[in-house]
């Protein structure tokens, strides 16, 4: 195969069949040569290896991170649990703060990885990606610095998608941070929304995208572009041209799992020189988007006199939650497994919470939630995980109203969730 220009300039990938001619004689006179546009079919293959390599990695950063939020928070649990004892020691607080901190990043990288791997739990809602922006422009304007013309071209009448909200604001963040990165000297940032519909003809050559209506968010800049080789690895983890100090090279590797994990599509359209366009595509639906819930101030931590049932399967991780409640004064009874919960359950009526972890051996955790709803459809529950996911490639979408903590959490965000629940009527 080899690369040809056709008569209108066109540049098209071709596959060659040559066959010897021979006379009577059976003297060669002449070559039968044969030509097969492949462009097409070329760049299918081309997709298909892309999408490979990002599933294969993005699995193991899922698995990674799980294991890792599990470790972190046993560290940010006990470590908290350890803060409270040590008042009067200011030295012994400090070094305890600064372990903490260090949790922190670390759990914030786990997030990361997580996103890109399409195991972040979510809380869809229905919502106008035009509002979403506007709201955030403000943000935006100050966070790109004054050396940067900062332009929107926002469509009134676009149509609602259901999707995270926190998960988009962080695609429009990154995506204008990137573009940012990329005008050290100044340049102009548009960020646009469209209403667009995908036809057959658009698909054929895009095979990995599906005919319909979406709403289209554009972010585009005239910065210094890239090149096909960047281009290539530009949603890869780690991946990053900038200087160590300056990132992690995890900020469009995150926008690209946010967008594959909501059924949507990213392309890239770049040139050295030539600045930068992001275009994601989210699948529309038929609805009104939903009003935006007033944020709550914040509570004072209560404990409580109740019951509640503990499933969880790392250890370190069951002990630190059962000493918290029962610090609380919550009685707590413990399962290492979903089937050891619902034993549990059966025993004792008395259980007004049930606290469960997703994945567990022998029965997880909305599997033994599902039994015991069947036999006291008022048991309240709160799901817990690494990632949030019931199988190791189908995304765990959190049902409305059914509370959820994602790992690692310390015992401050525990209580005060336990509690938050258990009011709730």
């Amino acid at each position: 195969m080899n690369a040809n220009v056709r008569k209108d300039g066109t540049i098209i990938t071709c596959e060659w069949f040559n066959a010897l001619l021979r006379d009577a004689s059976g003297n060669v006179s002449g070559v039968l040569s044969m030509v097969h546009d492949v462009t097409e079919k070329t760049e299918l293959e081309k997709q298909l290896r892309v999408s490979q390599k990002m599933e294969s990695v993005g699995t193991l950063a899922g698995g990674i991170a799980h294991d890792f939020n599990n470790s972190l928070t046993g560290i940010i649990g006990f470590g908290e649990l350890l803060r409270m004892r040590m008042a009067g020691d200011e030295q012994a607080l400090h070094d305890l703060d600064e372990i903490l901190r260090c949790a922190e990043r670390a759990a914030t990288l786990t997030r990361q990885l997580l996103t890109f791997a399409r195991r972040q739990f979510m809380e869809p809602v229905n919502l106008n990606v035009s509002t979403l922006v506007a709201d955030l422009m403000k943000l935006i304007g100050k966070v790109v610095g004054e050396h940067i013309e900062v332009k929107t071209s926002l469509e009134n009448n676009i149509p609602t998608i259901h999707v995270d909200r926190g998960q988009i604001e962080q695609v429009v963040m990154n995506l204008c941070l990137n573009s940012r990165d990329a005008m050290p000297e100044g340049g102009r940032l548009t960020v646009e929304t469209e209403d667009v519909v995908l036809e057959e003809e658009y698909v054929r050559h895009n095979a990995y995208m599906r005919t319909g209506r979406y709403a289209l968010l554009t972010v585009s800049d005239t910065g210094v572009g890239m090149d096909e080789k960047t281009r290539e690895r530009v949603f890869d983890p780690f991946f990053t041209t900038k200087r160590p100090d300056k990132g992690t090279g995890l900020g469009l590797a995150m926008v690209y799992g946010i967008v594959k994990q909501h059924g949507g599509f990213i392309h890239l359209y770049s040139e050295p020189g030539k600045g930068t366009a992001f275009k994601v595509y989210f699948p529309a639906i038929e609805a009104q988007p939903d009003a935006v819930p007033e944020k709550r101030r914040e509570e004072i931590l209560r404990g409580g006199m109740e019951t509640i049932l503990l499933a969880e399967d790392e250890e370190a991780i069951r002990a630190l939650v059962e000493r918290t409640l029962k610090e609380l004064g919550y009685t707590v009874l413990v399962a290492s497994n979903g089937e050891e919960a619902i034993e549990l359950f059966r025993q004792n009526k008395e259980i007004a919470l049930a606290v469960l972890d997703v994945v567990m051996p022998r029965k997880g955790g909305m599997e033994a939630f599902k039994e015991m709803h069947k036999a006291n459809p008022n048991l309240k529950v709160i799901f817990m995980s690494g990632y949030a996911i019931n199988a190791i490639h189908d995304s765990f979408v959190l049902i409305a109203g059914m509370p959820f903590l994602q790992k690692p959490f310390g015992p401050t965000i525990l209580a005060r969730k336990i509690r938050e629940v258990l009011d709730t009527q």
